[in-house]
């Protein structure tokens, strides 16, 4: 029997969608107050007015009552949001929608070179982004059900430790051929590039790639008991975004294998490809036609997301999980969540069967936008973790195989990732 008893005086999609964040499906929703009130368990109205019994009473902010789109949340928010509180007259499910469906970024004029939204402008960036406010929500309310209703049955999953890698560039050299990377090596003696020249000749006299990092990946997967899941980057050349290895080279074809068996395979679609769902069915049909299990799980190059195009052409070529879900320039929980959650599109107004994998960090985050030392990353990575499994969610770190090379500015980088990996 369902404990908790929620009271509207009209039901909506956006209403069974949120309560379903919050209380799973151990909730039942009520049009008619004489059964709610006669319903044995916890009472919440989201009305105007509570009908007695009730025990908490939210008054709807609006959002949930019909298909409005906008990008501001209209209630004034309290200065401070605490981790021990619900936010005072607020409302607290309209806030979450707004929050987790990225509302916000629909038609935001507050976007980079590359059409992504900046992190600065959300309603998060005021109140802390590395705390999942809609995770320290939801543990709230339910203390306070369980306080008064302890039989009540409390959906609390295992934290658990996901990493992800995009492998923009399979290798650096290999897989490009002899008369490539000769021609690359007198292009890089002509133009000066001492390193890069070093690199190249090392590759050619060695055969030592830098991007090469995947064994080192795998003994370390394998000592922390994790798989992990490889995004593909395997569209056409499109510099300076889109120059993958060519997926039919002999060096990817072997490459596969041990990356099927360290974790899943998915599809990363091309920078070319955000406009565009034949780049991204071709990409899509690519990938599936060189390995033998089927791609159902994506991230975007240079996390670029359109909304709401780009989950709806995901959903269209068949892809059922997507790991884009956080920001390039800095660390924390986008979408307010460390767990993942299902898609609603607020234009048709429905849950979609797309499930949402947010990451809370990034390697190039960590380094090149934020700039912090090793140690710096471990201490941000010890915070964004600790928090995690306090809300029990998955943690998701984006990694790249190349910043794996300990060499340039990635030397030292390794026990950053080492320690993401500790559960």
């Amino acid at each position: 029997m369902k404990s908790i008893h929620i009271y509207t005086k009209n039901s909506s999609a956006r209403q069974e969608y949120i309560f379903r964040i919050f209380f799973d499906d151990q909730y039942t929703l009520h049009t008619d107050p004489d059964t709610y009130i006669q319903a044995p368990g916890y009472h919440i109205a989201y009305a105007n007015e509570a009908p007695p019994g009730t025990q908490l009473h939210i008054i709807p902010e609006g959002l949930l009552c019909g298909s409005e789109l906008r990008n501001t949340f209209l209630s004034p928010l309290p200065a401070l949001w605490s981790e021990t509180e619900l936010p005072a007259r607020t409302d607290i499910f309209a806030l979450a929608f707004f929050i987790i469906t990225r509302l916000e970024e629909y038609h935001s004029p507050h976007t980079d070179q590359h059409g992504r939204f900046l992190p600065q402008y959300s309603i998060l960036a005021a109140h802390n982004m590395h705390i999942p406010w809609i995770d320290v929500w939801r543990s709230l309310l339910w203390d306070r059900i369980l306080y008064q209703v302890p039989a009540t049955v409390f959906n609390k999953p295992e934290f658990r430790v996901l990493p992800s890698f995009d492998i923009d560039h399979a290798y650096a050299f290999r897989g490009k051929g002899f008369l490539k990377n000769t021609g690359g090596l007198l292009r890089d003696l002509f133009l000066g590039k001492a390193s890069a020249f070093a690199s190249r000749l090392r590759y050619l006299s060695k055969g030592d790639d830098p991007y090469d990092t995947y064994s080192y990946i795998h003994t370390q997967l394998h000592i922390h008991k994790l798989r992990a899941v490889f995004f593909l980057l395997c569209g056409w050349r499109n510099p300076p975004y889109d120059t993958p290895v060519n997926l039919s080279s002999a060096a990817y074809q072997q490459l596969l294998p041990e990356l099927r068996a360290m974790g899943e395979i998915g599809l990363h679609p091309s920078y070319a490809s955000h406009n565009s769902i034949q780049a991204l069915q071709q990409e899509y049909h690519l990938l599936q036609s060189n390995i033998p299990a089927a791609v159902s799980a994506t991230r975007q190059h240079f996390l670029r997301i359109q909304w709401p195009d780009t989950y709806r052409r995901l959903l269209e070529t068949g892809i059922r999980s997507d790991y884009t879900m956080g920001y390039a320039s800095q660390t924390g929980f986008r979408a307010g969540t460390c767990r993942p959650f299902s898609w609603f599109d607020p234009e048709k107004n429905q849950e979609t069967p797309l499930r949402v994998y947010p990451f809370s960090c990034m390697d190039g985050t960590l380094n090149e936008y934020l700039g912090l030392s090793p140690e710096e990353a471990i201490q941000r990575v010890h915070e964004l973790r600790n928090i995690t499994r306090r809300y029990n969610g998955v943690f998701v770190s984006l990694w790249h195989n190349h910043s794996l090379s300990n060499r340039g500015h990635w030397k030292g980088w390794r026990p950053v990732f080492e320690d993401m990996l500790r559960s």
